[in-house]
């Protein structure tokens, strides 16, 4: 899903592994230590995106679209999960 991301905006479509890989370490970092990451996750985003000569506006939308798509994920695969699992584990 974070490859996805990196296809979606132009300006990050050729970044390095290093640039990826770094990026994707902070990302965790940032969904760690606040709840889900929200609000810190884009602006964690574009910092460190800035060092990749990727502009702040950019990085972040980078990084709405991927914690938005992260968190809707989520949420479905969750509310699936909720609904699906009393009908799984029904007595026979």
């Amino acid at each position: 899903m974070f490859y996805i991301g990196l296809l979606v905006i132009s300006e990050t479509n050729a970044l390095p592994l290093s640039a990826v890989i770094t990026s994707f370490i902070v990302g965790s970092v940032a969904i760690a230590f606040t709840n889900s990451g929200f609000g810190s996750y884009p602006f964690l985003m574009a910092k460190i995106l800035l060092f990749y000569h990727i502009s702040e506006t950019a990085g972040s939308a980078f990084g709405w679209i991927i914690w938005t798509s992260q968190m809707l994920l989520l949420v479905f695969l969750g509310a699936l999960s909720f609904l699906l699992l009393p009908v799984l584990n029904r007595s026979k």
